[in-house]
């Protein structure tokens, strides 16, 4: 079934960490965001965003430097927020040069999978009119998948790239896109959002 025509005054781009250490050439997703041609297809649909207005939304991972061995965070939360190359400024946690923040951007930092627990992001995309979201970056089935969920349950609707995400590897993907997302959201491809943009 083909994606609906979007309205791209009420449409809102996210880019979820695209940092080094997850899509870069190290990073932990690198073999499936080759396979997926991630970075080019995240470009295609930025620039169709840029075209047609829709505002782009950069959600980064961000944590604060020593989290306490004990209380209530998860042990992946606790093991992110230890790591020295995942502390602000770190190259691990540089954008991709091909994903760069530009003037007019919206930058939204966050410290759990989903782009909006604890965030502004919700507030921010209400103040523009915004009630749809297209999702790319990474990974599928953690920070995407998270954040469909949480924008369907407050009255969002969301569309997921299935060839602008990707994940560590590409059954984790496509378990994601064929389990969780398919319930909560439209998932079609780059070409397919960019056509429905007009």
């Amino acid at each position: 079934m083909s994606l609906a025509p979007l309205d791209a005054s009420r449409t809102a781009l996210l880019i979820l960490d695209m940092h080094a250490c997850i899509a870069g050439p190290d990073g932990n997703a690198a073999t499936h965001a080759a396979e997926q041609n991630l970075v080019p297809n995240i470009v295609r649909l930025r620039d169709a965003a840029d075209a047609t207005g829709v505002p782009v939304v950069f959600v980064q991972h961000r944590r604060p430097h020593g989290i306490r061995p004990y209380g209530q965070i998860s042990s992946l939360f606790r093991e992110i927020a230890d790591d020295p190359d995942l502390q602000p400024g770190s190259a691990g946690l540089a954008m991709l040069p091909e994903l760069q923040v530009e003037e007019g951007d919206i930058v939204i930092e966050k410290q759990r999978a989903s782009a909006f627990t604890g965030t502004e992001l919700d507030i921010t995309l209400r103040a523009m009119g915004i009630d749809t979201i297209l999702l790319t970056g990474a990974w599928t089935n953690l920070s995407v998948e998270s954040t469909a969920r949480y924008a369907t349950d407050i009255g969002y609707a969301a569309v997921v790239a299935s060839d602008g995400t990707a994940s560590e590897s590409a059954p984790w993907h496509e378990i994601a896109l064929t389990g969780g997302l398919s319930a909560v959201a439209s998932v079609a491809t780059v070409s397919e959002i960019v056509a429905a943009l007009g």
